[in-house]
């Protein structure tokens, strides 16, 4: 949000009830994330483990296809009730027709279609497995940058180039995911890794973090963000996109 305020009506979305059906779990879209995976967890459904620690509700998850270590949310959902903004009419997407991508989706490149609730197919599991599975999943959230930040900033660019492709995997000593090659290297190996404007700064533990150092303002973020944008490009050959 801007410096100078939002001119405009926001509008908070209060509706969070959640029920599940056998294997199938539906939310309203106000409903927090963590407790959608946290009910599914208490029932032994399995397929929501990795969404664990995800902060947000679940409509704005399946808005950006929130997801973590190679999981997305659009890869269990089964159906998403909206309002149409324009006709004012409920409209069902099934997952066909909601074109989840990477931190993508319909929802997201048309605003005017509001998330309502969603339900997610998922399978029935060992408690004790998805308790094990969640417990890991936070173990390597306690990795990550614990400053006032956003979270992740850019999305996970896919470069042409095998050149770069081969010296991350010979690097990192892993192999690329879906092709994708974290923002946080291309960051690093631009060599801003701790780089500031004003109270905004590249995290020292997790270059992808734009952290609020205590007097970062809105426009200390953008120019940040814009900044670590250009030199990326110019340095790597990669443009990131704000995810």
């Amino acid at each position: 949000m801007s410096d100078a305020g939002f001119d405009g009506l926001v509008i908070q979305m209060k509706l969070a009830s959640i029920s599940t059906d056998g294997e199938k779990l539906s939310a309203e879209a106000g409903a927090e994330l963590s407790v959608v995976v946290e009910t599914a967890a208490e029932k032994g459904i399995t397929g929501l483990e990795h969404l664990a620690g995800i902060p947000g509700t679940l409509g704005g998850a399946v808005r950006g296809n929130a997801g973590a270590f190679g999981v997305s949310l659009g890869d269990v959902v089964t159906e998403v009730t909206v309002i149409n903004a324009e006709t004012l009419e409920w409209e069902i997407y099934v997952r066909e027709k909601c074109r989840f991508q990477y931190r993508d989706s319909i929802f997201k490149q048309n605003p005017g279609l509001i998330v309502v609730s969603a339900t997610v197919g998922l399978a029935a599991g060992d408690p004790l497995e998805i308790r094990r599975s969640m417990a890991s999943i936070f173990q390597k959230r306690e990795s990550l940058e614990k400053g006032k930040s956003v979270g992740s900033y850019f999305m996970n660019p896919v470069p042409d180039d095998p050149v770069i492709v081969e010296k991350f995997e010979k690097e990192c000593k892993v192999v690329c995911r879906n092709c994708m090659i974290p923002a946080g290297w291309f960051i690093e190996q631009a060599g801003l890794r701790g780089m500031r404007m004003g109270g905004a700064m590249v995290s020292e533990k997790h270059c992808n973090y734009l952290i609020n150092t205590g007097t970062a303002t809105a426009e200390d973020l953008r120019a940040l963000a814009r900044t670590v944008k250009k030199i990326v490009r110019e340095k790597m050959g990669i443009e990131l996109q704000e995810e």
